[in-house]
């Protein structure tokens, strides 16, 4: 954590390299069963996303930004 006096606020500062994680749930519906067929027949599915973030000096912060990525799941 980081005191930034600009706004007077603690803020959660990363440094360095770092991993994003996060947990992934496919809901089954009758939409849902498309998703089935495809994970039951070729067991690995990609997900796409926005990454949105923003980097900060010690006195500055620079307008948030967005990256686009995407991972694939094997199941």
């Amino acid at each position: 954590m980081l005191y930034f006096e600009p706004i007077q606020e603690q803020v959660p500062v990363f440094e360095g390299k770092f991993r994003i994680t996060q947990d992934v749930t496919i809901g089954f519906s009758k939409a849902g069963d498309g998703v089935r067929a495809l994970l039951s027949s070729q067991k690995n599915l990609a997900i796409a996303g926005d990454l949105r973030y923003q980097a900060c000096t010690s006195t500055l912060c620079y307008p948030l930004m967005s990256a686009p990525g995407k991972m694939g799941v094997d199941g």
